[in-house]
């Protein structure tokens, strides 16, 4: 930034590049009613409404590219993904948030013309040190 790096004590363990992280904070305010949990039946009138099934209680979490979508969505996935009880678990669900967020090559344009896109993603414990990487480019299907 133009006055110099900001630290930040991060309550949702996610990062932002841009708008800045201040903004990002104010902004989860907009998403404070999403639920992990299935809504109850309601009902208008004589209609008694049903969710259709799970993730009806994450209705308003975007799902498209901008970051401050992305950023939304992270944190709502971190605030909601249960804790696993070892690190091998947790790598696992460090991988699943972030391939919730990853960018695919084709959707979001920049403005010289190239679609960004994830090319890898990485973690590091503090604790045991290992770093973990996969590339998001080396999938296989088979049919």
């Amino acid at each position: 930034m133009k006055d110099g790096m900001h630290i930040h004590h991060d309550l949702v363990d996610t990062l932002a590049n841009q708008p800045t992280f201040d903004w990002h904070m104010e902004n989860l305010r907009t998403f404070i009613t999403a639920t992990g949990d299935l809504p109850d039946s309601a009902s208008w009138r004589d209609a008694t409404l049903s969710p259709f099934g799970s993730g009806a209680g994450m209705r308003g979490i975007p799902g498209d590219y901008y970051s401050p979508s992305r950023f939304a969505k992270a944190a709502f996935l971190n605030a909601h993904y249960p804790v696993k009880d070892n690190e091998a678990e947790n790598v696992s669900r460090l991988f699943h948030t972030l391939g919730n967020v990853s960018m695919v090559d084709g959707a979001a344009m920049m403005s010289n013309g190239v679609y960004e896109r994830t090319l890898y993603t990485g973690c590091f414990s503090a604790r045991t040190a290992p770093t973990t990487t996969r590339p998001t480019t080396i999938r296989r299907c088979a049919a």
